[in-house]
């Protein structure tokens, strides 16, 4: 007799899950999981955004340190050339402002130099400009 009330003491005691509570945890782990998958889906396009802005910053600092380094002013005026490089779009302006009429002293030594990188982001054009003002007294 004392096996039989075990017997039912312990199927008693053993309690499963409802089919509400696990309705229940399944849409709590839903509501988590799609959090996480917008978290990271922004963490990727700001990823991209920030690889894409690195890139552009580097393409203008090389075209810079080229330009600044082995270039030799042209006569007083301008120049702008474009180059494609692939995803990116490569602009260079040159000025040389003793075309400009002030002091030809000054302005014969110095020029500016503007280089623009651009590409096709998310939310249209992207550009990013890095602009020097560099001498012509070492060469």
């Amino acid at each position: 007799m004392s096996n039989s009330r075990f017997r039912q003491l312990r199927v008693k005691s053993f309690r499963g899950l409802s089919l509400i509570e696990v309705c229940v945890a399944i849409a709590i782990m839903a509501i988590i999981l799609v959090s996480l998958s917008g978290i990271f889906n922004q963490g990727y396009r700001f990823l991209r955004k920030t690889r894409m802005n690195h890139l552009a910053c580097l393409l203008a600092q090389e075209q810079m340190e080229n330009l600044t380094h082995e270039y030799i002013f042209p006569s007083p005026g301008s120049f702008n050339n474009v180059e494609n490089l692939g995803d990116f779009t490569r602009q260079v302006i040159l000025i040389c402002p003793a075309a400009q009429g002030s002091d030809p002293a000054v302005n014969a030594t110095l020029a500016e130099i503007s280089v623009t990188v651009s590409w096709q982001g998310q939310s249209g054009v992207q550009s990013f400009t890095l602009t020097s003002m560099v001498s012509n007294l070492a060469h």
